[in-house]
């Protein structure tokens, strides 16, 4: 194994551990956002195949989490935990008092709340959010399935 092989599968393995660890804390229905592109709608398909009971909500063009509207609906929703992904980070708490995950890959511009965030802002190779939702779905103990499909990892 190369180093930077090494160091690839360090960081794989730090992901999925810090992820198992968020989403131990998760209750009952998680509630998964994410983004309409293509590696946002990858990373939200990947974690929701990977938990039981995970619902999805894309969040569109000009939609922002961190808005007024989008937390007042999350406050409705009431979720068991929440996963952020291909959102960005920013300043702020999304749902207070909710076990809470970003996964992402952009400029950080904020500090959100008491949220665990998995980022691969900087790293070289850059991670896309996918790549980092399926090294967390790697990382939980029992994998899932979803429609009848093999688990992943």
């Amino acid at each position: 194994m190369t180093v930077a092989e090494d160091e690839t599968e360090s960081r794989r393995q730090q992901v999925g551990a810090t992820f198992a660890e968020v989403a131990s804390r998760f209750g009952p229905a998680p509630l998964i956002l994410g983004h309409f592109d293509a590696d946002g709608l990858a990373a939200a398909a990947i974690f929701q195949r990977s938990l039981d009971g995970a619902t999805l909500r894309i969040v569109g063009k000009g939609e922002n989490p961190w808005s007024e509207e989008i937390r007042s609906e999350l406050r409705h929703a009431a979720p068991g935990g929440l996963i952020v992904t291909d959102l960005g980070v920013r300043e702020g708490a999304l749902l207070a008092s909710t076990p809470t995950a970003i996964v992402d890959h952009h400029v950080p511009t904020g500090t959100p709340g008491d949220a665990v965030v998995i980022s691969g802002h900087g790293w070289k190779p850059e991670p896309t959010s996918a790549l980092l939702a399926y090294w967390c779905a790697r990382g939980l103990e029992r994998p899932t399935t979803c429609c009848g499909s093999p688990p992943l990892g």
